[in-house]
């Protein structure tokens, strides 16, 4: 059972904030999944003026693979949505002498801590001591208020209906969680026609049946009531492509967004809460 401690690209950091905070990590390093269920993964960045500031404290909810040769690595954790934080860089003291302090190896105490975080060595366990050191310094700091998730339903709408003015005011309200250039492209005619094109396959694909439980409302009922969720959410990051969607009945979608179920790309299912529900029809590539 270990805390952690990982280094955070600030060009990543940044990528994130402008297309929504995925509230999960993914990495090379097998020392990811050292964490435990409600333990923490602390996160450092480095700032454009070369500052090293604290960027993230994820508190675990789960641990899970993905796919071999996934570009980001075969390890992911899952923060809690409520209880995990983002920190605002902005107005943050260099927290160097602290990180070089907590007893993990940072490299020559005169080169950038950055460089002693790469590849396997990007994450590193925390004792219980460094752990509250690290809870100390952050108690008094600035959230980070883009990182706070746009509602979920508002981008799915914006995909996925025809445009219309309402498309507009949702729009405005997704521009005050995303960066501009993410809301326009989630509002762009390119992306929503993909997206409309991707749910018809995936529809056709299965039938219209529930990936999860395999319900047939087409049978059952002559209607098409199963509905497309996003993997890694809209408003995290994640894109309405066909390799990000699962086909699932609106109880279950409803489920899935309430206990913000992890996805594992390896074993092909999703955690609700402590209930393992494997994909019951997979027929094609999901990689979030």
């Amino acid at each position: 059972m270990s805390h952690l401690l990982y280094f955070w690209r600030g060009d990543n950091y940044q990528n994130d904030l402008d297309a929504g905070m995925a509230f999960h990590l993914n990495q090379r390093s097998a020392t990811l999944h050292q964490v435990a269920i409600g333990e923490h993964v602390w996160a450092f960045t480095r700032t454009s003026d070369r500052r090293y500031v604290l960027a993230a404290d994820l508190v675990i909810t789960a641990l899970t693979y993905n796919m071999a040769g996934y570009a980001y690595g075969g390890y992911r954790v899952w923060g809690d949505l409520v209880h995990s934080r983002y920190f605002a860089a902005a107005g943050q003291a260099d927290v160097s002498p602290l990180l070089r302090d907590l007893g993990v190896r940072t490299g020559n105490p005169t080169a950038p801590i950055g460089q002693a975080f790469q590849g396997e060595r990007a994450v590193r366990v925390l004792d219980v001591a460094a752990h509250h050191r690290l809870q100390a310094h952050a108690a008094d700091l600035a959230l980070e208020p883009r990182a706070q998730l746009c509602p979920e339903p508002i981008l799915e709408t914006i995909v996925a209906e025809p445009a219309d003015s309402g498309i507009a005011g949702l729009l405005q309200i997704a521009r005050q969680h995303l960066a501009t250039w993410r809301a326009d492209e989630i509002g762009s005619d390119a992306l929503r026609t993909g997206f409309r094109d991707a749910a018809q396959l995936l529809r056709e694909r299965y039938l219209g049946r529930c990936q999860l439980s395999g319900w047939d409302p087409r049978r059952e009922l002559g209607l098409d009531l199963c509905e497309v969720h996003h993997v890694r959410w809209l408003s995290r990051g994640g894109n309405p492509t066909l390799d990000n969607m699962v086909l699932v009945a609106p109880n279950l979608h409803r489920h899935i967004h309430a206990v913000d179920a992890a996805f594992c790309a390896a074993t092909r299912g999703f955690w609700l809460g402590d209930r393992w529900m494997p994909l019951l029809l997979d027929q094609h590539p999901i990689q979030p």
